[in-house]
């Protein structure tokens, strides 16, 4: 009895002080109630493999009753994924939800089995079912209740994820909380227009929560929003000694053209800029013991430089040009970093950016070829058209820098897919005579969208 509270009591403090630790079967959190991202979705789930592995005993072992297979399934739930949980935090994973742990469902299956089938056994003994029916029943419940898991938690994560917003207040949240809902949720909250607004002031503590995750997406509603409101909210915001409010201030006026065209080394977006930039040249080796905390720290400075090249795109300064073009010569970058400077230099439409932006399409080492392949186009370079051929490799396919196939497809009009040969002999018959499309010719905002 002493063992059973002490390893009950274990499993307790891994919930409280390690809540994405916690698996129920391996491969869905069960005591994961300790963090409002986690809570509902992992009260759903528990349910659900109690419910059905329940069901499946009462079906099995018709002479007992439903609800008594019911806190039998509980406690033998309970178990495995203590077991599985302590394992997994022994192995120092950070996963949680079937969408990051799927490497680790065979073998968490198996120590699931391990852990159940002597309770099972312990549990049923009034029913005197032998060990080979006992072997059986674990395996038969625990293959359903993963199988169900594996299609509710699919279903949970569109939900959550890729359907939008259909409300004010909910599109509010989502912005201010940071859930990654893409495009379609950002136009979603712009359609509410001024409503949203009034939302997002609420949700938001009147911007006093705006943080690395949130305010790209905030400086998108605001920015398009061109209301009179909208813009009162921008300029307060830039008038704010937070950084993240002055940067949405930033990159909303900017969308409004309305902020002022005065840049120099010192300005507020350019010092974020080289902040980032001269962290790069601070990078440890990744076998060094302060990688970690290296990695901690840029992810901060990162995502300020990040939106500051947002804003300095917008403002179209030639002032802010040299800066992005160091952004874009550095590797070992992350690539949304590169593909918003490849941006924000075809935005602001200075030919300097050519000749990098041909480097970058020439190195291995720079991932962000579509947006530099655009920026190319949108800056009348002709010569992306063969820079992005000599990239096009069935190894790209399945990655961000694929979609130069897609983007070469919309402004050539051919589709030769990821066969490089035959693209180069489209190109050596037409090279000569094709132009870059008018369409392609207009400033980069008014142009096609990229994907």
């Amino acid at each position: 009895m002493f063992n059973i509270v002490a390893y009950a009591v274990v499993v307790f403090i891994v919930s409280i002080f390690f809540p994405r630790e916690s698996y129920a079967d391996g491969i869905s959190p069960l005591l994961n109630l300790f963090t409002r991202e986690t809570i509902f979705p992992a009260s759903i789930v528990t349910l659900v493999i109690v419910l059905i592995e329940a069901l499946i005993l009462r079906w099995r072992i018709p002479e007992i009753k439903f609800k008594n297979h019911l806190w039998r399934s509980a406690i033998i739930n309970i178990a495995s994924s203590a077991t599985g949980s302590l394992i997994v935090l022994a192995m120092a994973m950070d996963h949680y939800f079937v969408w990051e742990s799927f490497s680790l469902i065979l073998p968490l299956f198996v120590i699931t089995l391990i852990t159940e089938i002597p309770i099972l056994k312990a549990l049923y003994k009034e029913v005197n079912i032998d060990w080979k029916r006992t072997i059986k029943l674990s395996v038969g419940i625990n293959v359903c209740s993963y199988f169900a898991v594996i299609l509710l938690e699919f279903g949970l994560l569109f939900i959550f994820v890729f359907l939008p917003p259909i409300t004010p207040k909910s599109a509010a949240k989502a912005l201010v909380e940071g859930r990654d809902f893409g495009d379609s949720g950002v136009a979603m909250a712009n359609r509410f227009g001024d409503t949203v607004i009034e939302q997002l002031i609420q949700y938001s503590k009147e911007f006093s929560l705006l943080n690395r995750f949130n305010a790209s997406r905030i400086a998108e509603v605001l920015g398009t929003n061109k209301s009179v409101k909208s813009n009162e909210i921008l300029v307060s915001l830039w008038n704010r000694e937070n950084p993240y409010a002055r940067l949405v201030g930033a990159i909303g006026l900017a969308r409004h053209h309305e902020f002022p065209k005065k840049l120099d080394a010192d300005s507020f977006l350019i010092q974020h800029v080289q902040d980032w930039i001269e962290y790069q040249s601070r990078k440890p080796s990744t076998d060094s013991p302060q990688f970690g905390e290296w990695m901690m720290n840029e992810a901060e400075v990162k995502s300020k430089a990040d939106l500051s090249i947002l804003a300095l795109g917008y403002i179209g300064d030639c002032k802010a040009v040299p800066h992005l073009l160091t952004v874009l010569r550095l590797r070992g970058v992350e690539y949304w970093t590169h593909a918003t400077a490849c941006e924000a230099v075809a935005r602001i439409a200075s030919t300097d950016a050519i000749p990098v932006l041909e480097d970058c399409m020439k190195s291995p080492d720079f991932n962000a070829l579509p947006e530099a392949f655009r920026a190319l186009i949108a800056l009348n370079d002709k010569q992306a058209i063969p820079l992005a051929i000599a990239r096009v490799t069935p190894e790209i396919k399945n990655y961000n820098s694929g979609f130069v196939v897609k983007e070469l497809s919309h402004v050539t009009g051919k589709d030769f897919g990821y066969n490089r040969e035959h693209w180069q002999s489209w190109w050596k018959s037409k090279e000569q005579s094709w132009t870059i499309p008018s369409e392609y010719r207009k400033p980069y905002d008014e142009q096609r969208k990229l994907y």
